[in-house]
Formats: C-alpha cells, sequence, structure tokens
C-alpha cells in the first residue's frame, strides 16, 4: 500500500517549521503573547516603582533596568523570528522557493520526490529506521532526517485514514512527538 503526500516549500511551511524549531510542543501565538504580555505587566510595574521611588526622592538599582531591557529585547526578538524571519527566508530561497516535495509512504520507508523551478528534479528512497524523529501539529508531520534536517507534510492532502495509517507506521519506529497546535 502506498499512501501520497505533498508539501511546498512557502511562507505558511517556513513559519510552521519556525516555530516547531522556537517554541516545540507549545502553540506559538499562545506562547508569544503570553510572554509579551508578561514582560509588559513587568515593566509597567518597574516604571510604576520607579516614578514612586523618585517621588520619595529615591531610585531602583539599576540592574533592574538592565535585566527588564534584556527581556524585552528577547522578546522582541521572539517576535522577529516568528512573524518576520519567515519572510526573510522565503525571499531568499529564490528558484527553491514553492518546490514541490511529493511524499510517498510504505510500510517500511518512504520515497521522496522534488520538483522546482528549471527542470529540477530529485527523488530519495529512505527506510523510516533510518530517520531520527517524528513530530506532528494539527497541519503538519514534521518526519526528521536528523536533528536539523526536516521533511514538513502537509496533512491537507492526506484523508483522514491515511493521516492515521501514516502516523502507525512512523511512530512505531520512530520518537513521536504530538504538538499542541
Amino acid at each position: 500500500m502506498e499512501i501520497s503526500a505533498s508539501s511546498r516549500l512557502d511562507l505558511r511551511t517556513l513559519r510552521a517549521v519556525n516555530a516547531l524549531a522556537l517554541f516545540g510542543k507549545k502553540d506559538p501565538r499562545k506562547s508569544l503573547w503570553r510572554r509579551t504580555i508578561l514582560i509588559a505587566v513587568c515593566a509597567s510595574i518597574l516604571l510604576l516603582s520607579e516614578l514612586l521611588m523618585l517621588a520619595l526622592g529615591d531610585s531602583l538599582p539599576p540592574w533592574m533596568f538592565i535585566v527588564m531591557g534584556v527581556c524585552v529585547l528577547l522578546t522582541l526578538f521572539m517576535l522577529y523570528l516568528y512573524y518576520i524571519a519567515p519572510k526573510r527566508q522565503y525571499k531568499k530561497l529564490g528558484k527553491q522557493a514553492n518546490v514541490e516535495n511529493h511524499y510517498f509512504f510504505h510500510e517500511q520507508d518512504m520515497r521522496i520526490t522534488a520538483e522546482g523551478a528549471n527542470g529540477f528534479h530529485s527523488e530519495e528512497t529512505i527506510p523510516y529506521s533510518m530517520l531520527h524523529a517524528l513530530k506532528e501539529t494539527t497541519a503538519y508531520f514534521f518526519v526528521y532526517l536528523d536533528k536539523i534536517h526536516i521533511f514538513p507534510v502537509d496533512k491537507r492532502t492526506l484523508s483522514a485514514t491515511e493521516i492515521d495509517t501514516v502516523r502507525t507506521w512512523l511512530s512505531a519506529v520512530l520518537p513521536y512527538t504530538l504538538c499542541h497546535y
């Protein structure tokens, strides 16, 4: 039995890969907004405390402002990595943008065919035992070739029974992680 799926290297896929790398199993949008709100509340409390201390003729230690500044910068950097970096990555792909990957799953292995611009064509068969891990979100299967190379499989191209079958085949051999988004 062969199950076929596909995925396009587009902005949506790049954002999903970045979200998985940054946030792991947690929902990236919820995590980002929780962090942003927490940092905003802490910064507000710190500034109000400083105003109160100045009114009393004293001041807070400077290291508190340095720590708060670092936290704000880290939060801004996370927002950048999730929202803006995928757009920049997509622009930098050039001819590789919108490469169409086709995945053909069998019981023991998967065949991957990549087709791109200017007649680019590549094909490879990989046994499941050579893969590293499987992670699943509501929109994608992420099949790890090793710790950093990922095959994102778009679940929209599969039926519900095919999704269950692929999950069963891969999770029988690979470490499986269900991400909560």
